[in-house]
């Protein structure tokens, strides 16, 4: 805990300090650990340099444990990050996708803005994902999802905006679909909603 609140600037403690708590809780098999370690190497922290290379070794040994825990998403989620940047890995927009879907699979409406990471690889013009309707198909979960009402407000706000410059019926249709399966969009939904906008033709 000590190391993961030092991370946070909660406690006064130095970098080496805070690697310590995290290597003994690592050493310890506490998950949460390896994945703020990890996450210290992806990002870099006070005086301990960005290591793309022990970032990923750490991601994949939590990927690879198979344990679907908080930590399991949230290296499935940061490997897709290193992917999109090529860092540690090739940016292979289809090994970029799976990473994407298989995290939200294993989504917890609890951790309200991890739809919102994967809702910015699809809006964003720069990524090799970019689709405002797939876009506006994660951020609707989202909303639908949410729990804590000054997001709900937030999520529903970035609704209004982005269905402003898309098509209506196409909205609808997303919208229809959601709402049928708002429980278990994130599983069943992300194919359907992929295999549509490729069939219409619409980005």
């Amino acid at each position: 805990r000590a190391g993961i609140i030092g991370t946070m600037k909660a406690i006064d403690a130095s970098s080496a300090e805070v690697l310590g708590y995290l290597l003994t809780a690592q050493e310890g098999g506490i998950q949460g650990a390896t994945l703020q370690l990890a996450d210290i190497y992806k990002d870099g922290y006070k005086d301990i340099q960005k290591n793309f290379e022990k970032a990923s070794s750490l991601y994949e040994s939590i990927i690879a444990s198979g344990r679907i825990t908080r930590s399991y998403k949230k290296a499935l989620l940061a490997r897709a990050e290193m992917r999109l940047q090529g860092h540690a890995y090739a940016s292979d927009p289809r090994a970029i996708e799976n990473d994407l879907l298989k995290a939200a699979a294993f989504h917890d409406p609890s951790d309200e803005l991890d739809l919102s990471t994967i809702g910015r690889y699809y809006s964003d013009v720069n990524s090799p994902l970019h689709n405002r309707y797939t876009a506006y198909f994660w951020k609707y979960v989202e909303y639908k999802q949410a729990i804590t009402p000054i997001f709900k407000g937030m999520f529903y706000k970035d609704l209004e905006e982005m269905s402003a410059v898309l098509e209506r019926k196409h909205v609808d249709w997303i919208i229809k679909e959601v709402d049928q399966e708002t429980k278990f969009a994130t599983i069943v939904l992300p194919s359907k909603v992929k295999n549509y906008v490729k069939e219409q033709n619409i980005k």
